[in-house]
C-alpha cells in the first residue's frame, strides 16, 4: 500500500516503473478509479489542495517510484510555470476522467 483514502498527504509520487491501483472507499466496498504506470503522477492532490488522500494507491506489481516531498513539490511548481501549467493539465484530465465516469455510475453503465 502507498497510501490510504484519508492519510496526511506529505509528498507526491513519479512511477518509474510499475502499475499502481488507484481506488475510492465506499460503503459497499472500494471503487477501482484508474491504474497508472511508468511516468504518472500520484499523491498531488492531498499535497496541492491540503486536504487528506482522496483516494488508495495501492502497488500491483513491483514498484519503483520518486518520493517528492510536499516542499520540494510546492518549490518546484512557484518556480517553474510549465511545471504548474503540466500539473494543471494532469489535474483537468482527472477531472474530466472522473466525471464520465461518475456519469456512466449514475447511468448503470459503469458496471
Amino acid at each position: 500500500m502507498i497510501f490510504n483514502a484519508g492519510d496526511v498527504g506529505d509528498s507526491a509520487y513519479v512511477i518509474i516503473d510499475g502499475t499502481v491501483e488507484i481506488s475510492v472507499p465506499t460503503p459497499s466496498g472500494p471503487i477501482i478509479i484508474n491504474n497508472m504506470g511508468k511516468n504518472d503522477l500520484l499523491g498531488e492532490i492531498a499535497i496541492v489542495g491540503e486536504v487528506p488522500r482522496t483516494a488508495t494507491a495501492k502497488a500491483l506489481t513491483k514498484l519503483e517510484t520518486l518520493k517528492i516531498s510536499k516542499e520540494l513539490f510546492m518549490k518546484i511548481i512557484r518556480e517553474n510555470p510549465d511545471a504548474a501549467i503540466e500539473l494543471i493539465k494532469i489535474l483537468a484530465s482527472r477531472l474530466a476522467s472522473t466525471t464520465t465516469q461518475l456519469t456512466r455510475t449514475r447511468s448503470g453503465q459503469g458496471r
